[in-house]
C-alpha cells in the first residue's frame, strides 16, 4: 500500500514499542483476513443473485410477460443494445481507419464500451437514413441484443 502525501505535510509517525507495533501488524493481518471473507461471502451472494435473476427472466419470457409487479415492486424485461470492441489487431486497425476517415480517431481512441455504443447507434440510424440497411462499421462484430432484469423499488 502506497500513501501519497501533499507537499509540505510530513507523515505523522506514531511513536510505539515492539509489542504495540507487533500487535498492530497483527490487527492489520486479521483485518485483511476478515475483508477477504467477506469479499467471498459477497461473491457467493452476487452469484446466487445472478441465478436469481436469471431464474426470472427466463420465467418472464416463457410467461411472455414484460413485467411483473409485487407488493415489494416491479420486475422488468430490458434491451440493452450491445457492441464489443474490435478483439483482433487487423479488426482495431479496421476501425481506427473508419474513425481516421470521420475524423474522429484522436476523440474516440480511448474509447470505452458506452461511447462506442452510442457511437454505434448514431452511425447505424445515419446509415439506415440514407436507406442502408446493410450497415457494418469496419472491424466492429455485428451487435448483438443483450437482456437484462430492471428492478424499483414499491411505494
Amino acid at each position: 500500500m502506497t500513501q501519497e502525501w501533499f507537499p509540505g505535510m510530513a507523515p505523522e509517525v506514531p511513536s510505539a514499542t515492539i509489542a504495540e507495533f507487533t500487535a498492530m501488524v497483527e490487527q492489520l493481518f486479521d483485518q485483511r483476513e476478515r475483508v477477504e471473507k467477506k469479499k467471498a461471502e459477497l461473491s457467493k451472494e452476487q452469484e446466487t443473485l445472478t441465478e436469481l435473476e436469471s431464474k426470472i427472466l427466463n420465467t418472464l419470457e416463457a410467461n411472455k410477460l414484460d413485467n411483473f409487479r409485487t407488493p415489494r415492486g416491479l420486475v422488468s424485461v430490458t434491451h440493452r443494445f450491445s457492441v464489443k470492441t474490435p478483439k483482433t489487431p487487423e479488426a482495431r486497425q479496421e476501425f481506427f481507419n473508419y474513425l481516421r476517415e470521420r475524423g474522429l480517431f484522436e476523440d474516440m481512441i480511448t474509447v470505452n464500451s458506452q461511447t462506442l455504443n452510442s457511437f454505434f447507434r448514431a452511425e447505424q440510424e445515419a446509415a439506415l437514413d440514407r436507406g442502408d440497411v446493410d450497415f457494418k462499421m469496419p472491424g466492429i462484430e455485428e451487435a448483438s441484443m443483450v437482456k437484462t432484469l430492471s428492478m424499483r423499488k414499491g411505494k
